[in-house]
């Protein structure tokens, strides 16, 4: 086999679309959010407004996603969402109106929806084309391992630039990096009836089927999206130097990386919503370590057990309608969940962000996102697989 040819190199370079949607346009906020809310004199709400906006985005681009892959095919909405992301991301370094940065952060999670839905459904029709079954979950997981390597390029660069003062330079340089991987994904090889239209087994898709697993994202969205945004601030609140910061953000970055062959026998054995349900319990541990114990190796524990588990949750989404729905239902299915957790991701930063400005402690919004943790967990262990 031609090394272009290989599944899991062709689900990789599809995953730098996950990258740039998720770990530069949404998770690299966090970074440079400190000196943005420093320097514009910001609240906590305020800040956590256009984590929002960008989750609120992510949602209008679930719902259009749909729609967008039956007019124009998947490969082109993914190449149009990927592309538009990363501009976005480099075009909010010319601006610091509040609602112009809202609208680039909104922009940014709309085409950002397109860019990961798309990428998914491909990732996963792609892992379809592999006779080992063993191999699906490791190599599916690769997808949802690639945001980790935006975080780790953002942990490196953001810290050199911030260290000169100007937030608005990282935000250029986030960009260039978004434009980079996008370019990267397009070389991906995808030869496998992207436009969703082959029939395959699994039964006809109906939304009632997937209420407990929906419910069940929009909490997950509700509260690993508190610990993403405001983390890194906790750590520098705690003191934490640049270095501590950067390495900080790296381990999460790297647990992300390592995540599929940490759960890929999960993903490929376990039925019904347990293979969403596992990986949530484990973030309410990383999620909970620094609200219990607020050392530096505590914080350290925290960023890898919750960056080893965080992106397992969507790839079990994946993997569960792969498993139960026929191919042509994929995008209607995903777009469902998809949809459940941007409602989540939209309370989330804001709730936290309130909660923390009227108690004055930025501790307390992270106890509501590890507390919807704990329902979203709860939720998944009901959901049965289609019958």
């Amino acid at each position: 086999m031609k090394l272009r040819d290989s599944p899991a190199l062709n689900v990789f370079l599809l995953g730098m679309a996950a990258a740039v949607a998720l770990g530069i346009a949404r998770f690299a906020y966090a970074l440079v959010l400190p000196d943005m809310q420093r320097e514009l004199g910001w609240s906590y709400a305020q800040a956590g407004w256009l984590g929002t906006s960008n989750a609120a985005g992510y949602l209008a681009g679930a719902l259009l996603t749909a729609a967008a892959v039956a007019r124009f095919g998947v490969r082109v909405t993914l190449y149009v969402g990927c592309w538009t992301t990363a501009v976005a991301v480099f075009v909010t370094a010319f601006t610091s109106n509040y609602l112009i940065l809202n609208i680039l952060r909104f922009v940014a999670g709309m085409t950002g929806a397109f860019a990961f839905v798309c990428g998914g459904m491909l990732a996963a029709a792609v892992v379809s084309t592999l006779n080992d079954t063993r191999e699906r979950g490791k190599v599916l997981g690769l997808f949802y391992a690639t945001p980790g390597i935006g975080m780790g390029l953002s942990a490196i660069v953001v810290p050199l630039t911030i260290a000169e003062g100007n937030w608005r330079l990282a935000w250029l340089v986030l960009g260039a990096i978004a434009g980079f991987l996008a370019l990267l994904m397009t070389v991906a090889r995808i030869d496998v009836g992207e436009n969703s239209g082959t029939k395959s087994a699994g039964k006809p898709y109906k939304g009632a089927r997937i209420v407990p697993l929906s419910l069940a994202y929009a909490c997950f969205g509700a509260g690993y999206i508190g610990y993403m945004t405001f983390m890194f601030a906790h750590v520098r609140n705690l003191g934490g130097s640049s270095g501590q910061l950067t390495l900080f953000w790296c381990v999460i970055g790297l647990g992300i990386c390592i995540s599929p062959w940490l759960w890929a026998r999960v993903l490929d054995k376990q039925q019904h919503g347990y293979a969403f349900s596992f990986p949530c319990v484990i973030l309410m541990v990383g999620a909970g370590l620094p609200l219990f114990n607020d050392s530096w190796s505590a914080t350290l524990l925290s960023a890898l057990v919750f960056g080893g588990a965080v992106l397992t949750v969507p790839a079990s989404t994946t993997a569960f309608v792969r498993r139960n729905f026929r191919q042509d239902d994929w995008a209607r299915a995903m777009g469902t969940l998809t949809v459940a957790f941007s409602l989540g991701q939209i309370a989330g930063p804001v709730l936290a962000g309130y909660i923390s400005d009227i108690s004055g402690r930025l501790n307390d919004g992270l106890w509501w996102g590890w507390g919807f943790l704990v329902v979203g967990a709860l939720l998944a262990a009901v959901q049965r697989d289609v019958d």
